[in-house]
């Protein structure tokens, strides 16, 4: 099964489940735009490129970040922010809702994207910090749709960084189901347990495990 991304973090926690499954997943990466304003609409967009491309063969492809409506408050939008723009926050034109390519490395690009968010919300008080991870995630075979899942998990934006585990948002993020503590504070055996993606992953597996699934075999 094809998988449309490169990044390290997502391949190694989708293809454990897939290869104990007996299932090869092959990392594809393609030039295809993400213009869509819901996580939704890009998974969408990615999986019809990346089928396109593989006709005859099963692609994966996903798409998420995290949504803190008090930061869409403070930047007068009325999408979620930072949203669909979570992978490139840092660089992005907050009028235009564009951004700009980075030639930097994905571990500064996240440095930096958590340090915009803990900039902006520098004032915001406790009780008006939640936040929420989204993923969608689909399956596609000639560019049909025959698996989609949409996971959320719910939680809060610290007051300060913490963790050392840091991928993406998790030194500023704790979970409802984390208690208290960032999810770069904890191992990644109990993150795939209460996240986002772990929820996708699991009904990933549950729909391979059964009938339809076992055609991908």
């Amino acid at each position: 099964m094809i998988i449309g991304t490169t990044n390290p973090n997502k391949i190694k926690e989708i293809g454990g489940i897939c290869l104990a499954l007996g299932i090869d997943l092959i990392p594809c990466d393609l030039d295809i735009p993400e213009t869509g304003i819901t996580f939704e609409e890009n998974a969408l967009m990615k999986a019809v490129g990346y089928s396109k491309a593989n006709p005859g063969k099963f692609v994966l492809s996903e798409d998420s970040g995290i949504s803190i409506p008090s930061l869409s408050k403070i930047l007068n939008h009325t999408v979620e922010l930072p949203g669909v723009w979570s992978a490139r926050f840092n660089d992005m034109n907050l009028e235009t809702l564009q951004h700009n390519e980075s030639n930097q490395s994905r571990e500064e690009i996240d440095k930096l994207n958590n340090e915009k968010v803990h900039y902006l919300m520098r004032n915001v008080p406790v009780h008006a910090r939640g936040a929420f991870f989204t993923i969608c995630m689909i399956i596609m075979f000639d560019e049909k749709v025959v698996f989609q899942t949409i996971r959320k998990a719910h939680g809060h934006i610290l007051t300060q960084p913490k963790g050392i585990n840091n991928f993406g948002y998790d030194q500023l993020f704790a979970s409802d189901t984390s208690f208290g503590k960032s999810w770069a504070e904890i191992d990644s055996m109990r993150k795939n347990l209460i996240s986002h993606r772990g929820m996708a992953i699991r009904d990933l597996q549950s729909w391979l495990c059964s009938e339809a699934g076992r055609q991908v075999q």
